[in-house]
């Protein structure tokens, strides 16, 4: 009250007395007009644990930071991360990333296919730094549920029953049946028996699928040396780059040679 107050608007009749009508902007005298429509900010959403962005609404901007442990391509890239909470996937197109980068992600929630996925670019994810990937959770069938949905696990004591197309229903020691996916016709045979397999957890169709990553996550003797897997893995590396050589096997040594000798 007291101030003077500028108005914007159309000089017009009403009932013969002038009058603005649908003023177009009011601003104190000697401050800035005030923009009737003003441009919103954009979202920066804070860091939220993985569980709390499961607990999002779907189609919001969420933020969250998580080790990659595991990655498959195809016309857009599908990441798997997870923390110490839960694990969730990241879906955009040519991300560059590799398991065992710590990332913070940023994008719009999603759900494909009953697959909880968080939509983004490249420029929207950071790579913090290079860690250890998580072991896997040794799990039952009877635990590929929700809460583990994105997160790598590993069953023991698994069966092939039967195989469709890239789909192989599997079975554990305690009898209950689930689906293993992989588009390598050589990791796994119906009717042998696997000490383990581990993957990644995804979904479709509201069916849970246990992914694996490759020949390493399939251990059919724990009683061999199991397969040298190389992180980046085979094929040409920039000069400078660190490369891990790891087994499964506890208590191996790994011999290498950097000229093409054997070691």
């Amino acid at each position: 009250i007291g101030k003077k107050v500028q108005i914007t608007g159309t000089l017009s009749a009403y009932f013969t007395v002038p009058g603005l009508r649908t003023p177009t902007s009011m601003a104190f005298v000697g401050e800035s007009p005030v923009d009737p429509d003003p441009e919103p900010e954009p979202e920066n959403p804070s860091l939220k644990t993985i569980e709390e962005v499961r607990n999002t609404v779907l189609d919001t901007q969420v933020a969250t930071v998580g080790i990659v442990t595991a990655v498959f391509g195809g016309s857009n890239d599908t990441v798997y991360i997870q923390d110490d909470t839960a694990g969730i996937v990241l879906y955009g197109p040519n991300l560059g990333l590799e398991t065992g980068d710590k990332v913070e992600a940023r994008g719009n929630l999603v759900e494909y296919a009953s697959l909880l996925e968080i939509a983004l670019t490249k420029d929207d994810v950071k790579v913090l730094e290079k860690t250890t990937i998580p072991a896997p959770q040794v799990v039952k069938a009877s635990e590929l549920q929700e809460n583990k949905e994105g997160m790598l696990l590993s069953l023991e004591g698994v069966t092939i029953v039967s195989v469709s197309s890239a789909n192989y229903t599997a079975e554990d020691s305690e009898g209950i049946r689930f689906i293993i996916r992989t588009t390598n016709p050589n990791l796994l045979t119906v009717g042998k028996t696997y000490d383990s397999v581990t993957g990644a957890l995804g979904a479709y169709n509201n069916v849970y699928q246990l992914l694996p990553r490759g020949a390493g996550d399939v251990i059919e003797n724990t009683n061999k040396v199991l397969p040298v897997i190389a992180n980046p893995p085979e094929g040409f590396v920039n000069s400078g780059t660190e490369v891990t050589l790891a087994t499964a096997t506890e208590g191996a040594t790994i011999y290498f040679t950097v000229n093409g000798e054997t070691p």
